[in-house]
């Protein structure tokens, strides 16, 4: 019986292969440069910095993050000190429009101001770092979350990324 089985199988893709041969029909893969747009979220939770503590009384060094994906560019608020947590607290989620071949950058800089009780100069912006990766890299720990209202939403578990000056 089994003999049979197969044999009737063979036949049968035999047969189908003869018929759809004559179809003008091909497949082929995308590559990953063809591959589809699609949002990406960031969200940017805290900055520890060597460089930048906090906020003093005359001068006031804030910092804010910038995401940026081929030409565009997206930046957070400034940062809000915590004493409690002794890092900079950003809270913020940044959307962006990518593909799969892209590369992300995130940049920290700071602003600093100058608070003279009558008045307020807001003088220098300065990079403090950047980091690279690739989208590809942040794939595959996104794992599928119901969030109610909003449905099924891809996330990551948080991913730390250590900034380094340039040179």
């Amino acid at each position: 019986t089994t003999m049979w089985q197969a044999l009737g199988s063979f036949l049968a893709g035999y047969a189908c292969h003869s018929q759809c041969s004559s179809l003008p029909l091909s497949a082929r893969l995308k590559s990953a440069s063809e591959s589809r747009p699609f949002k990406l979220s960031m969200r940017i939770h805290t900055a520890s910095l060597d460089k930048l503590s906090r906020p003093g009384m005359v001068q006031d060094q804030r910092p804010f993050v910038i995401i940026r994906v081929g030409d565009r560019t997206k930046e957070t608020e400034l940062g809000d000190w915590s004493k409690e947590k002794q890092h900079w607290c950003f809270r913020e989620a940044i959307t962006v429009e990518v593909v799969t071949t892209d590369d992300i950058s995130v940049e920290v800089s700071c602003t600093t101001k100058y608070d003279f009780w009558v008045a307020s100069v807001q003088t220098t912006t300065s990079r403090l770092g950047e980091a690279n990766f690739p989208v590809l890299s942040v794939l595959p720990r996104l794992k599928p979350d119901d969030r109610d209202a909003d449905g099924i939403v891809w996330a990551s578990p948080i991913i730390p990324i250590d900034v380094r000056e340039a040179g």
